[in-house]
């Protein structure tokens, strides 16, 4: 994923544990610096300048995505990881462990992915993680789209 500019941490080892007929998957990897998931860094109230980075980060991170056809099964705000400063944010996919490849589908991956991310972010909001209302959730969503 790396090598396709899709941003994920360094993977370092795989763990591996049996759960009776099934087997479950943990990436380990390298800790990002001064990094924090999307949930907690639009609960931070940011500036408009830092919302703004990171805004462009995720939306970066989810066309990188399409791009390539990464369909991510469990695509939730707390599954994008940021590493930022004032002025600048990278966007980092997490838990890749449950992604799969469809390069002949890459609108559908698109649509795809930026619903899943939709349904997690009303559930935050629902969940009072995030103090949003329907408006400003609406307006998130939307920033978060492509825009060819």
């Amino acid at each position: 994923m790396q090598k396709l500019g899709i941003a994920t941490p360094e993977i370092v080892g795989v763990v591996l544990y049996k759960q009776g007929l099934f087997a479950r998957m943990d990436f380990l990897t390298v800790q990002v610096p001064n990094s924090v998931d999307f949930v907690t860094f639009l609960a931070s109230q940011p500036t408009a300048q830092q919302r703004a980075a990171v805004i462009q980060a995720v939306r970066g991170l989810l066309d990188q995505c399409a791009l390539h056809g990464l369909l991510h099964k469990d695509l939730n705000a707390r599954n994008i990881l940021l590493g930022h400063t004032d002025n600048s944010a990278r966007a980092y996919l997490l838990d890749v462990e449950d992604v799969v490849w469809a390069p002949e589908k890459a609108e559908q991956v698109r649509a795809a992915n930026h619903a899943r991310l939709a349904r997690s972010l009303r559930k935050r909001v629902r969940k009072g993680d995030l103090a949003m209302s329907p408006q400003q959730l609406l307006a998130l969503i939307s920033e978060l789209k492509f825009h060819a």
